[in-house]
């Protein structure tokens, strides 16, 4: 189990594992660390194997600090020691403000897990959700994972899995709130939105060098992100 703060302006990414063995919840201790250099706003945390390696791998962004840019990152955990993953450490969106929302998965039924990501909630950032493929020496941006379903702002949330058990994987798509309750109406489907207090930023400091990873639109229609229904709780 992995777990980070909210959103609120006085949480720094403190991002902690757990193991729970059917009885109790315990900490793992080498799960236990701040996943960047700031005190606020808390993080995002998801655990997926990407690297095949039958161990998850730990990936982690900013959360919505109107300074923190969206800065996905990877980490390794062997039981002993938590490593960062230099490779995968870059920058989902061109927009450097309101953090992001990492998922992993496998998406396409490859058996390698994808990389997905979501803007924060950013007034103007829509809620657009881009894959990225990661090989063990680069991340780069899976070409058919591109797909914006909401006429909304404010990013999104997504998780990865094959929930009708078809060997293919399935991304589960959310708009959410601003850091200030809003949200903006797309006239669709009505979906679960969480609402969070304001807050003020603080700059996050990023390598100078650190890559923006963008994906493209998908061209052929076999391939593509499609809606298949909608899932409701």
């Amino acid at each position: 189990i992995l777990t980070a703060p909210g959103r609120g302006a006085v949480f720094g990414p403190h991002v902690r594992g757990w193991n729970f063995d059917g009885q109790g919840i315990a900490p793992i201790p080498g799960l236990n660390w701040f996943a960047y250099a700031t005190a606020q706003y808390g993080a995002n945390a998801a655990a997926t194997d990407v690297d095949a390696d039958v161990f998850s791998e730990v990936l982690t962004g900013p959360g919505p600090g109107p300074f923190f840019a969206p800065h996905v990152r990877g980490f390794g955990y062997d039981g002993v020691a938590l490593v960062p993953i230099a490779r995968i450490s870059f920058l989902a969106f061109s927009i450097p403000q309101y953090g992001v929302i990492p998922a992993g998965g496998d998406a396409d039924g490859d058996g390698f897990a994808e990389i997905a990501a979501a803007p924060g909630a950013g007034p103007l950032l829509p809620s657009q959700f881009l894959g990225f493929d990661y090989d063990g020496a680069r991340v780069a941006p899976d070409r058919w994972f591109d797909a914006t379903p909401y006429g909304t702002r404010y990013g999104g949330r997504l998780a990865l899995g094959d929930v009708d058990v078809d060997t293919g994987g399935r991304a589960a798509l959310q708009r959410q709130r601003g850091i200030d309750g809003t949200a903006e109406e797309d006239g669709g489907q009505d979906d679960r939105r969480v609402h969070h207090d304001a807050g003020q930023g603080a700059e996050h400091e990023l390598p100078r060098d650190l890559p923006i990873v963008r994906a493209h639109r998908p061209q052929e229609a076999d391939h593509r992100i499609v809606p298949r229904r909608v899932l409701r709780a």
